[in-house]
């Protein structure tokens, strides 16, 4: 593929990049170390918290920025993610 003579400048999206981690950071603490801490634990039930607050307003931000940080406005996105739980079973 021939490289293209337009270069269109992009900027780092710190906010979506920093919004992201902390969600996925605080579910995935919450799975790996739910049965260690006891999944009734505050800690846990705080970090499931924490990721069900923070993950859907990054997604809802990020589909209001110009750049956004992933490509989810884009519709073989939305179609290959409804897929993807049949795939699992």
């Amino acid at each position: 593929m021939p490289e293209s003579a337009v270069r269109a400048p992009g900027r780092f999206d710190a906010a979506g990049a920093g919004g992201l981690t902390l969600g996925l950071v605080c579910l995935l603490l919450a799975v790996s170390k739910g049965g260690e801490w006891g999944w009734a634990s505050p800690i846990t039930l705080g970090m499931f918290a924490a990721a069900a607050l923070v993950l859907p307003v990054w997604g809802w931000l990020e589909l209001r920025q110009p750049p956004p940080a992933t490509a989810s406005g884009c519709p073989c996105w939305r179609r290959d993610c409804a897929w993807r739980p049949a795939g699992w079973s």
